[in-house]
């Protein structure tokens, strides 16, 4: 009947109604249930009013029916009408598809920005899912001792104070041939970096030394400390003022006047000094990083022309990159050695350094800006943490597997991402995770954590110095209180103006992702491709 046929079409409506919309089959959220209910009591409220009209007009509508079915009896001709029927049925037809093209028009945005970054949530963690299934605590094993292990000396140990010992032979041959008046004086030598720290596995290792520096007894330098004169792309690096220090260079004084430190020459020479000092390595009265290196390599050049006579190899101070000499013996065994010329910041143990630490490109640019090297005190944070680890922790292991895939990366440009990034990564970690994590059991989760945690840093651009600014540094790496205080240095900053940079990393960290899937279960089954230099 009419009637009936009237209720069912209520009846269906009232559950279209009173059923919620699915959004993309997301996870409601709070934010969302609330839009939902929203949305609920401002149909419902429509509902009524559209439920009132409806029962005003067919009242109206039966009273007419009536009315037209009576006359219609009477005249022998009734003809069941339901146009009030029909009509309800468009009225909720045109009611739903103006609903539903509502919400697919004027869909909350949020919920596609909540839908993309649980859709990126959710790949990232398939990706780290894959990486359990491939990985393990024994096969990384396996491939720590047939592919890592073969890279580290012997007797690391020994290298080192080999290292260290032609270095200070070399800076006594420059002692020898320098002029305490006229040329920076050598201090005695300070091996830093992975080889030091006894992590370095690359095949082609090269041994970080530093070489401090002082000003002539004539002069002095001074250190900036206004650090809000220094650019933005600058933050961590410091310029160094050379300042006149001896009076017998001013001209107000009247007659002779015996200078003690400059007795042995003449004032003439003192002149001289300041020609040779503030002219050929400084540049705007600031001591200049390129002009230094250029110094400082034709200074090795002549002091192993001295000493050469005592080792059996020959040594080659490279010329296109910064201070690095090459030692090779008579087998073809070479070595690597990067001298770095540097200056002491006050007492601490913070050196200042021609380039940033862990970057293996030198800046070919003139610069007056000198980088600050915690080295001494990442150092002393490495050590006093390893105290605390279980034995045979994993976390230099992960450090290692993840150096020696990243050098393995084809690079047709210089690197964006350096091994100091991963060794940045890798102090954050190890104040995050309880000495417990560390456990040679859990190297792939470790492994998998590093992962993840360097991909963060590089979607967010922003991967913060371990120790300038670090409120959770332990108190025992006794790091001064203007660094600890200071503003947070971001070691990926230039990744925000140099697109083309940022693009190289991800592509870094996608071949390093891509390496660690398929390159290790490969060579642990013996199927390494001599294509990827392993």
């Amino acid at each position: 009947s009419p009637m009936a046929l009237l209720g069912l079409i209520f009846l269906v409506f009232s559950g279209l109604i009173n059923q919620p919309l699915l959004v993309n089959e997301v996870t409601e959220t709070c934010e969302m249930a609330q839009r939902i209910l929203a949305q609920e009591q401002l149909l419902r409220a429509e509902m009524a009013r559209l439920q009132e009209e409806f029962d005003e007009q067919n009242r109206d509508v039966m009273a007419i029916q009536q009315e037209e079915a009576d006359m219609m009896l009477e005249a022998g001709e009734l003809e069941v009408v339901g146009g009030g029927v029909w009509w309800t049925a468009v009225l909720v037809s045109i009611f739903l598809l103006v609903e539903c093209w509502w919400q697919d028009v004027h869909q909350d945005p949020m919920y596609d920005s909540a839908s993309e970054e649980e859709e990126e949530e959710r790949e990232e963690e398939e990706a780290a899912n894959r990486l359990n299934a491939l990985l393990n605590s024994s096969m990384l094993d396996l491939f720590y001792r047939t592919h890592i292990q073969k890279n580290i000396a012997p007797d690391p140990t020994r290298v080192c104070e080999f290292v260290e010992s032609l270095v200070d032979n070399l800076v006594e041959a420059c002692r020898g041939i320098c002029y305490r008046e006229y040329d920076l004086l050598m201090e005695d030598c300070i091996g830093i970096g992975s080889m030091f720290d006894r992590w370095g596995c690359k095949e082609k290792s090269v041994y970080d030394v530093l070489v401090p520096l002082s000003p002539p007894e004539n002069y002095s330098f001074k250190l900036e400390e206004n650090l809000s004169d220094i650019p933005p792309d600058k933050r961590g690096s410091r310029r160094i003022l050379v300042q006149s220090g001896c009076t017998c260079q001013l001209s107000v004084i009247q007659g002779e006047v015996l200078c003690l430190v400059h007795q042995k020459i003449k004032l003439a020479d003192c002149y001289l000094t300041g020609c040779f000092l503030e002219t050929l390595l400084c540049s705007d009265d600031y001591l200049d990083a390129k002009k230094v290196q250029r110094w400082f390599q034709t200074m090795l050049q002549k002091a192993w022309g001295k000493i050469r006579h005592k080792y059996d190899f020959e040594l080659t101070v490279r010329l296109a990159a910064a201070c690095n000499i090459q030692l090779e013996y008579k087998s073809g065994r070479r070595m690597n050695i990067a001298l770095l010329p540097a200056v002491r910041f006050k007492d601490t143990h913070v050196y200042l350094v021609a380039q940033p630490s862990g970057m293996a490109v030198w800046n070919r640019e003139p610069s007056i800006y000198w980088w600050e090297c915690f080295a001494l005190y990442e150092k002393r944070f490495l050590k006093q943490t390893a105290k605390a680890l279980p034995e045979n922790a994993c976390h230099l292991r992960c450090l290692q597997v993840l150096t020696f895939l990243l050098e393995r990366c084809s690079k047709s440009k210089p690197p964006a991402l350096h091994s100091y990034h991963l060794k940045t990564v890798l102090m954050h970690l190890l104040l995050l995770c309880p000495p417990v994590d560390w456990q040679a059991k859990h190297t792939a989760d470790r492994l998998r954590d590093f992962l993840k945690h360097l991909g963060r840093y590089l979607d967010e651009k922003r991967l913060s110095h371990f120790l300038i600014g670090n409120c959770l540094l332990p108190t025992k790496v006794k790091l001064p209180s203007e660094f600890q205080n200071a503003e947070p240095v971001n070691l990926f900053r230039h990744f925000v103006l140099d697109r083309e940079a940022y693009a190289q990393a991800l592509t870094e960290y996608q071949e390093v992702m891509s390496l660690v899937n398929s390159v290790i279960p490969q060579c642990i089954e013996g199927e390494c491709s001599e294509s990827r230099g392993i």
